[in-house]
């Protein structure tokens, strides 16, 4: 029997993991505040595409994991593990969601590996959440006697359900930093890495090892320390990869605008950049019509644009969309 010094520092223990929970959901409240006037400019006005759904699952979905892991104080034990699991594989999975999307469009927009990554996206997603729910179901808690302590302590867990749906979590986070070094590499040694292009790699390959080193930080944590403070880095973990990767539509969308010279209230309506490279011989023929000669430069679709300035000269749109001589970089794998 557990003598009155383990309870204590097992109570002990649960507390400091409250407080941890307390600063992550700070992090993320000062995350939001911050980001909100970009994302306002940069994401409101963009027409509807699944990339902006993603967005905003992710932007909201991260709340519900941190606030039920510990904070809420609900009873019903059982209940709130499942949704704080299942909460946590919907941020990872929103998260990768969208960083599939980058390493897809580094490809090039081939649509059999967009076709590849949004099957295995789903397949990974569905047993993720299927181990978590088992995991969670498993679990045996035992009410709190102290009010400001957790109110579920948890007493047994059995982890040959969560372990597997971790492993695929990370084995998804490697298979993304993998693809995306790849392509990059490629792209950029076939001398198609136009600026926007530069930004996804870059942005993308940072963020993913970020994570990856976190992931793998958080895993030895959990191997190597018995107590409850094994848990420490759980729930910040899954939130860094909210964070991160809303970071990265974020700066991909502002370095759009930068690009483009963007002087109308209208916005990018996908991420989608044209590294256009016009030489001598092209551009008595270039399309775009404008006030002064023809210009080389990356262009992006314009959500509703008639008419705009890029890098100084006033470009008409026939339309929402302009493709001349481009390299796209789209974010829709059946779209082509």
């Amino acid at each position: 029997m557990a003598s009155q010094n383990d309870v204590v520092q097992y109570l002990g223990e649960l507390q400091v993991l409250k407080y941890l929970d307390a600063g992550t959901l700070a992090l993320l409240a000062l995350e939001y505040l911050s980001t909100i006037p970009l994302e306002v400019r940069l994401i409101w006005p963009t027409h509807l595409s699944y990339v902006k759904v993603l967005y905003f699952l992710n932007r909201h979905i991260v709340w519900v994991s941190v606030i039920s892991t510990r904070l809420a104080g609900s009873q019903k034990c059982n209940t709130m593990n499942t949704v704080t699991n299942c909460g946590r594989v919907a941020t990872v999975l929103v998260s990768e969601g969208l960083l599939f999307a980058r390493a897809w469009a580094l490809s090039g927009n081939k649509r059999s590996l967009g076709i590849f990554l949004f099957g295995f996206w789903i397949a990974a997603g569905i047993t993720a959440f299927f181990l978590m729910i088992l995991y969670s179901l498993s679990a045996v808690y035992v009410l709190s006697p102290f009010p400001s302590m957790p109110a579920c302590i948890p007493v047994l867990s059995n982890a040959k359900y969560s372990t597997p749906a971790i492993g695929l979590i990370f084995l998804e986070q490697i298979m993304i930093m993998c693809l995306s070094f790849y392509y990059g590499i490629r792209r950029h040694a076939s001398g198609k890495a136009g600026h926007l292009g530069r930004v996804v790699y870059r942005d993308g390959l940072l963020y993913f090892v970020a994570l990856t080193i976190l992931a793998i930080l958080n895993a030895s944590i959990q191997l190597t320390i018995k107590s409850n403070l094994k848990y420490v880095l759980n729930t910040f973990h899954f939130a860094m990869h909210a964070v991160l990767c809303n970071r990265l539509v974020l700066h991909l969308h502002k370095e759009a605008r930068a690009k483009m010279g963007l002087t109308t209230q209208f916005d990018v309506s996908t991420v989608s950049t044209l590294d256009v490279d016009y030489d001598a011989d092209r551009r008595n023929s270039s399309m775009i019509g404008h006030s002064g000669g023809n210009r080389g430069g990356e262009l992006m679709t314009v959500a509703g644009a008639s008419r705009t300035m890029v890098g100084g000269d006033d470009v008409v749109y026939e339309g929402e969309e302009l493709k001349e001589n481009a390299d796209e970089i789209s974010l829709d794998p059946f779209k082509r």
